[in-house]
């Protein structure tokens, strides 16, 4: 909850911008525009309403548990913000016509960013990759459209340009949520690491066979402790009996100590490369000259 408690508030206000703002700019008509058309004063009721309403509805959706339920407040929002702003436009002013759009990026926003309902905390799986495709490709092309509305709004070729401008500029930051809310599709994956006797187990794939049997006791035996191990330890939990080798701290004069020094490199170099943490070296303190390690997760990496 803590990564995503200000974005539901944030952006349910934003949502309920659009309609208020459209019949302010109509009904005060502050730049002179072309095609003014009067609305009665007591339609702002309903206006405001169906804002609020849209603005709920959206909150409720991001407060989803589920797939299913996202899916369905992400309907309820589809029937409230599209069909509002099209009454307003048929029975109103033709500028409400423009909240459609908005309604839209809006709901695009609300899908993608409690995408992983949908796609799971896996960090690597179809799912997630097309939400972010597809997230991406939508923010491209949104953000194309309102360059070349710009345009129009640079040559004059609008005929309410000031009203358009205000409009782009919402719009804008539109566009900005859309890019972080598709970032977010790769960047909230929560990455798992676990091992056994046997596996050595990464997002749910097995690396055992790549570095071994012992390599992933041992790398059990690092996860589970979060002050470390030492040579004498391990030893002692691999086969019942301690270390007796005189100089533990160079692997080169130790046959044990060698072996679960070269086994604690492979996961040291296993989960550097997959960015998962690193294995710390560092003294063992009761005897002052042995070496012991300690595994060190990276950011949201989560141990079993």
């Amino acid at each position: 909850m803590t990564r995503r408690a200000w974005f539901p508030g944030v952006f349910s206000i934003a949502i309920a911008v659009p309609l208020p703002l459209i019949w302010a700019l109509v009904y005060f008509s502050p730049f002179g525009s072309p095609f003014g058309l009067a609305v009665p004063a007591a339609s702002f009721a309903p206006v405001l309403a169906a804002a609020i309403l849209q603005a709920a509805v959206a909150a409720w959706a991001l407060d989803s548990e589920d797939a299913r339920r996202l899916g369905l407040r992400l309907s309820l929002f589809a029937v409230v913000a599209l069909g509002a702003p099209v009454a307003a436009g048929m029975f109103l002013h033709p500028d409400f016509f423009s909240a459609v759009f908005m309604a839209i990026i809006q709901g695009l926003c609300l899908g993608l960013y409690r995408g992983e309902l949908v796609y799971g905390t896996r960090p690597c799986s179809p799912a997630r990759s097309g939400f972010h495709r597809f997230g991406l490709a939508a923010s491209i092309l949104f953000t194309g459209w309102i360059c070349l509305m710009g345009y129009a709004l640079a040559t004059r070729s609008e005929p309410r340009w000031m009203e358009s401008l205000i409009y782009n500029v919402y719009n804008a930051l539109l566009a900005a949520a859309l890019f972080y809310t598709t970032l977010r599709t790769v960047g909230n994956a929560k990455r798992t690491v676990s091992a056994s006797k046997a596996s050595f187990t990464v997002d749910g794939l097995d690396f055992g066979p790549v570095i071994g049997p012992v390599a992933c006791e041992i790398a059990g035996m690092l996860l589970s402790s979060g002050t470390g191990a030492g040579c004498a330890e391990i030893r002692r939990r691999l086969h019942g009996e301690p270390c007796v080798c005189d100089f533990e701290d160079r692997p080169g004069f130790c046959a044990d100590y060698s072996t679960i020094y070269n086994a604690v490199i492979k996961i040291r170099r296993l989960v550097e490369a997959l960015r998962i943490g690193t294995v710390e070296d560092a003294v063992d303190a009761p005897s002052g000259n042995r070496m012991k390690w300690r595994f060190l997760p990276a950011e949201g990496v989560e141990t079993s």
